[in-house]
């Protein structure tokens, strides 16, 4: 009754989805459509703002700072809070009217900027970003680019974007691992109100056989690649009960096609503490050969390479 005063006697709130933003802190959408923030070390709860969108349905993220909350509605609408009350909330329509299942949301390329993905009912994937203003406390949201899915695909579980080189990379349910390249949005079409749709450079299928890639990280390793190159991994995990090792070759500053790997060799001799019914896969694939890139070779000349899986579980691993 503190913050839902119009609530009838016999109304029966109840959270939707929830996220945990910082060690001490979590964010609740509820039925009503409200979003709730509470402190969890002083028991005080507070409200971020009521948007009637969400009622009865919301698909709940923060960032991974926590500073925002996103939450994405049956009509297709993003419903952005600032945690840290940076700036006023945010109703971004995401075209369509169609319902938002999932939404993922990245840290950007500096402290006030975001990137959103969502993956809609209708099977497409949107992406979005999100510029918060630090003069006018204000932020803005548009529309970039929507990515093209296989067209077998059924759902996307896992989605990572790295600044870094501005690639999005996706997981599905299918066990596929999609990357696109954001640098191909053209400036004609940011000006326009058409819709510009990204091809994958990269197509990995049957990364966990035929089950779902659970999560996806990136990670860079400055100058530890060959001859002296960043290498560039990244893992993922699956519902397969195994992760996987990749690495990327022909990104800026990274291996280029032709370098050598050691990583297969590393990884080796770190699968003494698995248990004996861990299975332990090195595939250490010749550069250059078009399986690299799934089914087809890389238009773009990155690649991404799998170099080692590891099955550590019968059941499902969810994070790297």
């Amino acid at each position: 009754m503190t913050y839902f005063p119009e609530a009838s006697s016999n109304e029966k709130e109840f959270v939707r989805d929830f996220v945990i933003t910082s060690k001490g802190q979590s964010v609740y959408a509820t039925n009503t459509g409200y979003l709730l923030k509470h402190d969890d070390e002083n028991d005080i709860w507070s409200t971020l703002y009521h948007a009637p969108c969400l009622k009865n349905y919301a698909s709940l993220e923060a960032s991974p700072c926590g500073s925002i909350a996103v939450a994405g509605a049956l009509a297709g609408k993003l419903v952005i809070a600032s945690v840290k009350n940076q700036f006023e909330p945010l109703i971004v329509e995401t075209r369509g009217g169609i319902k938002i299942q999932f939404v993922f949301v990245f840290n950007g390329a500096s402290d006030n900027d975001y990137m959103i993905a969502v993956f809609r009912a209708n099977c497409t994937v949107g992406v979005f970003q999100l510029d918060i203003s630090e003069t006018t406390a204000k932020a803005s949201c548009h529309h970039l680019c929507d990515l093209r899915l296989p067209n077998n695909n059924k759902a996307i579980h896992a989605a990572y974007y790295s600044p870094s080189y501005n690639l999005v990379l996706l997981g599905s349910r299918d066990g596929t691992v999609l990357v696109y390249n954001l640098a191909d949005i053209t400036a004609t079409h940011q000006e326009s109100e058409d819709t510009q749709v990204l091809e994958s450079i990269v197509e990995l299928k049957r990364c966990h056989g035929t089950d779902s890639v659970s999560s996806i990280l990136m990670v860079t390793e400055q100058g530890e690649g060959y001859e002296g190159k960043d290498r560039i991994n990244v893992y993922t995990t699956g519902r397969d009960g195994s992760w996987t090792k990749y690495r990327f070759l022909g990104l800026p500053g990274g291996e280029t096609l032709g370098a050598t790997s050691t990583s297969a060799d590393e990884d080796s001799g770190n699968q003494s503490g698995e248990d004996s019914d861990s299975d332990v896969e090195m595939e250490v694939e010749t550069p250059g050969t078009p399986n690299m890139a799934g089914d087809r070779e890389s238009d773009s000349g990155i690649v991404l390479q799998k170099i080692f899986r590891s099955k550590i579980t019968k059941g499902w691993l969810e994070q790297v």
